[in-house]
């Protein structure tokens, strides 16, 4: 998988997306490969592969824990239903996620949590 932070603007992830499914659709690859748009986030991977995927995995022999997923964007998503599925805790860094997650917290909460300030 290919992630890749934008720090410019919406649009540049809007325009970047729409090359790249130009160029996987050119390279016949599209059937195969996702590209997800997040804020300021372009994820680029096979489409049987998600973070939902990799957390289900990490999750299943470790049924005796709590899992608990600190998210912050829509590429999050299949971690948080993967999350729900094992019971666990769900928390967004982002408040548009709130339908999503158990919980939004904020930056400074995290710091506070980790003891980072």
């Amino acid at each position: 998988t290919i992630t890749y932070h934008v720090r410019d603007s919406k649009s540049s992830v809007k325009l970047l997306s729409k090359r790249l499914n130009q160029l996987l659709k050119q390279l016949a690859v599209l059937k195969q490969i996702q590209v997800l748009e997040g804020k300021n986030i372009i994820e680029v991977m096979p489409k049987e592969i998600t973070k939902g995927n990799a957390v289900e995995r990490i999750i299943k022999p470790h049924q005796k824990h709590l899992p608990i997923f600190l998210g912050d964007d829509v590429t999050d998503i299949s971690a948080f239903k993967a999350i729900k599925k094992y019971k666990g805790i769900t928390v967004s860094l982002n408040p548009n996620l709130k339908y999503k997650a158990d919980f939004i917290v904020n930056q400074k909460d995290i710091n506070k949590i980790l003891d980072l300030r």
